[in-house]
């Protein structure tokens, strides 16, 4: 439980730090050219942002919320995305960057998957709750039929059948308050 709890807390410092890392380490310890800085400097942008969009998605999940907590599944896909992000400011080749965009669309839609069902989990449990049948139209309308009497002559609640009252205002003359000056 705890090492689930460690990236669940991971989930908020890593949209900063790891694409800090990228760029510090592929700048500092690779000495990239200078012409790559700002192509690094937005990709890790973009990284920062799908990290958080994948970590709002999975923080989304009233599980994690309650247990403060990510499933199994999100620890192994976060945490190898994670390491690939390491392991990219660290290694001087272009192709290092494939896997950190397909776990990242893994993580993406693992993240989406286990939102959906999660829901659709807890919207099942709140709907078998509910007793509810449908009737068929003729049905409900034989039997309102049946349990309506027929009535001779105004029912209590018909207009006019019953005690009138009448307000009237003060200020009128006929009830003998006094005109407003």
């Amino acid at each position: 439980m705890w090492f689930r709890r460690a990236f669940f807390y991971a989930m908020y410092g890593a949209p900063v730090v790891l694409p800090l890392w990228l760029v510090l380490a592929r700048t500092f310890i690779l000495r990239v050219d200078e012409w790559e800085i700002p192509f690094l400097t937005f990709a890790a942008v973009v990284l920062a942002a799908v990290m958080a969009v994948v970590s709002g998605i999975v923080w989304f999940r009233s599980t994690v919320r309650r247990e403060r907590a990510v499933s199994w599944l999100d620890v192994g896909v976060l945490g190898a995305w994670y390491l690939s992000i390491v392991f990219a400011g660290l290694v001087d080749h272009a192709a290092i960057s494939i896997p950190v965009i397909l776990i990242a669309v893994v993580a993406f839609w693992s993240s989406i998957w286990q939102l959906l069902t999660e829901t659709g989990r807890r919207v099942k449990s709140a709907l078998a709750g509910l007793d509810y049948r449908a009737e068929p139209a003729q049905e409900y309308n034989a039997t309102r039929r049946a349990t309506m009497a027929p009535q001779s002559g105004p029912t209590a609640d018909a207009p006019g059948a019953g005690q009138i009252i009448r307000i009237e205002s003060p200020t009128d003359p006929d009830v003998g308050g006094a005109a407003p000056n």
